[in-house]
């Protein structure tokens, strides 16, 4: 057997796996755009413009975001796992509500922030958190900020809080 022979063959199983990708890079293209059609064929959704980003590897949907409320959450995930090629979908989406009970749970968590006057009360609008209420000190402040910016599903943190000036 000639020395070529084999790496004729390595060559041809080389373009055989890279093919094999091209073909899985777009038929993941195609369930991407009908992905993000079944998303946009629902009006609230289309209408409020959440911000959702969808990746497709391999047939696998993967939906990352913030919406509005849980049941704009389950009409996202029933148009993605219901479109044609999908083989799975992971849901990476949050809530706002959602949001808002798991900001309040991490900040009464807190060691930092026990000995505030009162409970931070939170409100979150897409993602972005809005913090009120009383702390004892600029450290609280800044821990309150961090703590609420460290929750997953939270893009911004805007600072309501009242405390005494520290000079």
């Amino acid at each position: 057997m000639s020395p070529d022979i084999p790496r004729c063959m390595e060559r041809s199983k080389v373009a055989e796996n890279q093919l094999i990708q091209e073909q899985q890079s777009l038929a993941d293209l195609d369930i991407y755009e009908a992905v993000v059609e079944a998303i946009e064929s629902f009006n609230p959704i289309r209408e409020t413009r959440v911000p959702v980003e969808v990746t497709v590897k391999d047939g696998v949907v993967t939906l990352e975001g913030v919406v509005f409320t849980d049941t704009m959450r389950r009409m996202i995930l029933y148009a993605a796992s219901t479109t044609p090629g999908v083989r799975k979908v992971v849901d990476r989406l949050h809530d706002d509500k959602s949001l808002e009970l798991a900001v309040a749970q991490a900040l009464m968590a807190d060691p930092t922030l026990r000995t505030s006057p009162s409970p931070i009360r939170v409100s979150s609008y897409a993602g972005t958190v809005t913090l009120y209420g009383k702390v004892n000190s600029k450290q609280e402040r800044l821990a309150a900020i961090a703590v609420a910016a460290r929750v997953p599903g939270v893009r911004t943190v805007i600072d309501r809080l009242d405390s005494p000036h520290v000079d």
